[in-house]
């Protein structure tokens, strides 16, 4: 069984979407995009595997319930 490293978790809230990526070291090891707000695909993204950090960049400012929920992985 391989232990999973625990990633950087980058996301980008845009004006239409948000774009989420996954960082090992520095490296991106992978891109998605998904709806606005969409938790559970974030959590899909992620694979079950809790990030070791999570970054949330927004053009138009923190939706607080969803970077509230986001503690939950």
């Amino acid at each position: 069984m391989t232990a999973h490293l625990a990633e950087d978790l980058v996301i980008d809230v845009g004006n239409s979407r948000i774009k989420l990526g996954l960082f090992n070291q520095g490296r991106i090891t992978s891109l998605a995009t998904a709806a606005h707000h969409d938790l559970e695909a974030v959590e899909q993204f992620c694979g079950g595997h809790p990030p070791r950090c999570i970054i949330v960049g927004s053009v138009a400012g923190p939706n607080e319930g969803f970077v509230h929920a986001l503690g939950r992985l």
